[in-house]
């Protein structure tokens, strides 16, 4: 929550007051704006997220790997992504529900990392090829981790909420908004294309 003063935003996070100047929140949600694609798929209306991420990956044909690992040995799980869409130039899709800041920045953070890991670390590559095999032949695999090491694919974070969804950067809080231009322009030095889109939560 927040509230303006003499060209400046006073915005509560984590128990703190942060003044903020408006002309940095706007530039926040201008640039956050212009990377929302809207959304084409089902709603929420689920008990828990991992059940929407199943339906979600029926309707768009793709893979569900909610809940899988590509971490290097020895290390703490890291999801790929919720749902793999191959077939839509390797999308990989991260889910969160609602729009609460702790959540959602451990959203934006697995887009990054997973990217990361599946760039740089070729045990993540092959963990990665082991979650395809029962879904896909092994020369669509080749081909799609090699188009993924090209820059071939596309990050899409879902946030579903009960929120006017049409509200766009307005719905996020601001420590959230900091997270997500962070990532949004780190993905784009990697020439990444990302895109937020949020799913109306009907639960």
């Amino acid at each position: 929550m927040g509230y303006r003063r003499w060209g400046f935003n006073l915005s509560y996070i984590g128990g703190l007051w942060f003044e903020v100047a408006n002309d940095y929140i706007a530039t926040l949600n201008s640039y956050i704006d212009g990377h929302i694609e809207p959304w084409s798929s089902i709603d929420y209306d689920h008990e828990k997220e991992s059940a929407f991420n199943v339906d979600l990956a029926k309707d768009l044909g793709g893979i569900c790997l909610d809940i899988t690992d590509i971490s290097p040995p020895k290390q703490r799980q890291v999801e790929p992504c919720d749902v793999f869409h191959h077939t839509a130039g390797n999308k990989f899709i991260h889910v969160k529900r609602s729009t609460l800041s702790s959540g959602l920045s451990h959203l934006f953070m697995q887009g990054t990392n997973s990217y990361e890991l599946l760039v740089g670390e070729q045990e993540s590559r092959k963990k990665f090829a082991e979650l395809l095999k029962p879904h896909l032949a092994d020369v669509q695999i080749d081909t799609i981790l090699n188009e993924i090491q090209n820059g071939q694919m596309a990050i899409s974070f879902v946030i579903t909420t009960h929120k006017d969804v049409s509200k766009g950067a307005l719905a996020l809080p601001l420590f959230s908004k900091i997270s997500a231009y962070r990532t949004l322009r780190t993905l784009n030095r990697y020439r990444i294309p990302a895109r937020i889109s949020f799913a109306p939560d009907v639960s």
